[in-house]
């Protein structure tokens, strides 16, 4: 429990300054892929309490993943802003 309150914690506050997005939407996609796998597979999709919303966020951390930061983070303003 404490590992993932560190991660959530940890996580969105990297993702809220834009700072190692990809380490913050990681963190946060294994505390989703841990939360559907763990408590809500068993209640199913369109149910109270399914997994439907911890999957869209676990879709948007692997979008995150996948493209990183964007034009606005501090990830590329510490990049100089050249493209890698």
């Amino acid at each position: 429990m404490g590992a993932a309150a560190f991660a959530e914690l940890i996580g969105g506050a990297l993702l809220l300054l834009g700072l190692l997005t990809r380490v913050g939407a990681f963190l946060i996609a294994c505390v989703m892929l841990a939360a559907i796998i763990g408590v809500h597979w068993k209640v199913g999709f369109f149910a109270p309490g399914g997994f439907e919303y911890p999957l869209s966020l676990l879709a948007m951390c692997l979008a995150l993943l996948i493209s990183g930061g964007g034009m606005a983070s501090i990830d590329r303003a510490l990049s100089s802003g050249r493209r890698r």
